[in-house]
């Protein structure tokens, strides 16, 4: 009997034992019962703080990009519990010389993140002309700085395969990165020029990028998307949609694109399309634009845009965030770990941030 009671002793000892070290996770919970708490970004003195994109490598380490009047406050980084102005310029002690602009931001690590945007020129003339160029700025887990580009306007959007393979684009430029230098690439361009809006693969060899065309011709004014592909040699444009300004009927697909779980989607004028072969297939409409996508796999995506539209997509059906309704706000960017998610978003003046879990 002594045994019998002694051996039940040492099984609890040991269950208890195994726990702490092997402790049970959590069930996740259901993106649609998150509870959400809203952040307001404005930098001291400024007219407008309007972040674009965002991306992190945990949900305590958070980064967001994009304009500040003031050439301060166009970055900041959320640690878990507030949220930083990140000083880049050399006015704030940072390494970053002089007037720029931020517009989107991709990461492979803590220490290895890279934004994209403008430098800006005035050109005094007669007469007076406000220029842009290409910006690249890298992060290397402890500073901020400046990387060598040559030519180039402005950039727009950025993504990688890995770190010795990134691609950022904008209006009429394509830059590529192999983990040593940046150089630009060669692709075909309209007479008109392009602006690449978004860049997204599944590796390094099966890449999609979208180009934006408007093309002001009086008495026809028509805009154009083109999808352009990347088979680990050249880009090649693989299909376009082309109409007459105005809110589309039946739009094929829209400046947004995002690979996920090896499906290609595209987000546009109120729409959400999945490319499926060689044809589109929208899933999912809205009465204003959408903007941008991101999740981690089909059954767990989210979709923002104008008019403060927030839609969470569960593999079946979607569903629109009723706490945002009326807002009045220009959500751009999401980023999600798979157990929250944020969102980031303006109107104009200030930026606020959307933090679900």
């Amino acid at each position: 009997m002594k045994k019998v009671v002694l051996l039940s002793a040492l099984t609890v000892l040991l269950s208890q034992f195994s726990c702490r070290d092997n402790p049970v996770e959590p069930p996740i919970k259901d993106p649609r019962t998150y509870t959400w708490t809203i952040d307001t970004l404005a930098y001291p003195g400024s007219f407008q703080t309007a972040m674009r994109d965002i991306w992190g490598s945990s949900p305590s380490n958070v980064y967001v990009v994009g304009h500040n009047d003031q050439n301060r406050g166009l970055m900041f980084h959320y640690d878990g519990k507030q949220w930083t102005d990140v000083r880049l310029s050399t006015t704030q002690g940072g390494n970053i010389q002089g007037p720029i602009d931020l517009a989107a931001i991709h990461g492979f690590s803590a220490s290895n993140i890279y934004a994209v945007g403008k430098r800006m020129y005035d050109d005094w003339g007669p007469p007076r002309r406000f220029l842009d160029s290409s910006l690249i700025i890298h992060f290397d887990g402890r500073q901020w700085r400046e990387e060598k580009v040559s030519g180039g306007r402005e950039l727009q959007s950025i993504w990688g395969s890995s770190p010795t393979d990134v691609w950022t684009a904008g209006w009429n430029t394509l830059l590529h990165y192999d983990g040593v230098k940046w150089e630009t690439f060669p692709i075909h361009l309209p007479s008109e020029g392009i602006q690449f809006l978004s860049i997204s693969g599944n590796h390094s060899n099966d890449i999609y990028m979208v180009g934006f065309k408007n093309d002001v011709v009086q008495p026809i004014d028509t805009v154009a998307f083109f999808l352009y592909h990347f088979d680990g040699l050249k880009w090649s444009v693989v299909d376009s949609v082309v109409r007459t300004t105005g809110p589309p009927s039946e739009e094929k697909f829209g400046g947004g694109l995002f690979a996920i779980d090896r499906i290609l989607f595209s987000v546009g004028y109120g729409a959400f399309i999945k490319k499926k072969g060689s044809q589109w297939e929208r899933m999912f409409f809205t009465e204003w634009p959408l903007v941008r996508l991101g999740g981690t796999g089909f059954s767990n995506l989210f979709a923002v845009g104008t008019e403060s539209q927030v839609y969470h997509f569960n593999g079946l059906d979607w569903y629109r965030y009723p706490e945002f309704r009326g807002l009045d706000k220009f959500f751009s960017s999401i980023w999600t770990n798979g157990k929250e998610v944020f969102v980031v978003g303006n109107n104009g003046q200030k930026t606020f941030i959307l933090r679900g879990q």
